[in-house]
């Protein structure tokens, strides 16, 4: 009896392997389907959106992102991704308020302050950029990413000395264009 209890449950177990096989054929389809099973979970909803934010299916993303969000929304991660996606699609205001959100969940994570940074200086709100920056900065003084961002922000604003952040980018292994050291580190 012993043998034919593990035969049924290795049949059975094949059985629904094969079964699923076809929702497995590709990420979008396994995570369609692990959204289906598992509605009210934001994990497979935040693995479905980052699968069609890769495809660059924008649309599809930002309504998996939402979902996701309305299940887990004390998730900084989300919101950030949510952001980028919002992006994508031109919706610069909803994408603002999505990396705020990722900043007011976790303000310990210097790349939401830089693109949200980003976009305040795209409005040419630059006192705002300014101060996001400045804070990425004091979060990760030695990420080049935010030396050498910081530095173009100098260089575009006259806002700042962009020689010190050029310096450290460079000591952090940053390539600069030639000319560009010499011309704002005499």
């Amino acid at each position: 009896t012993q043998r034919l209890i593990v035969v049924v449950g290795v049949v059975y177990f094949l059985a629904y392997f094969l079964w699923l096989l076809p929702a497995w054929k590709n990420p979008t389809s396994l995570w369609n389907h692990a959204a289906a099973q598992h509605s009210s979970f934001y994990f497979p909803w935040e693995k479905k959106a980052n699968t069609y934010a890769a495809k660059a299916q924008w649309d599809a993303a930002v309504e998996a992102y939402e979902k996701a969000l309305a299940l887990d929304s004390g998730n900084d991660r989300l919101f950030y991704n949510a952001a980028l996606a919002y992006f994508q699609l031109g919706n610069k205001e909803k994408a603002k308020a999505c990396y705020r959100e990722a900043i007011v969940l976790n303000p310990e994570v210097f790349y939401y302050y830089i693109n949200l940074a980003r976009l305040y200086f795209e409005e040419t709100k630059v006192e705002e950029a300014k101060g996001l920056l400045l804070e990425s900065h004091r979060l990760a003084p030695d990420n080049a990413q935010v030396n050498l961002t910081l530095a173009q922000f100098a260089m575009e604003t006259g806002q700042l000395d962009p020689c010190p952040y050029l310096k450290k980018a460079v000591e952090l292994g940053e390539k600069i264009p030639p000319g560009v050291f010499e011309n704002f580190c005499e």
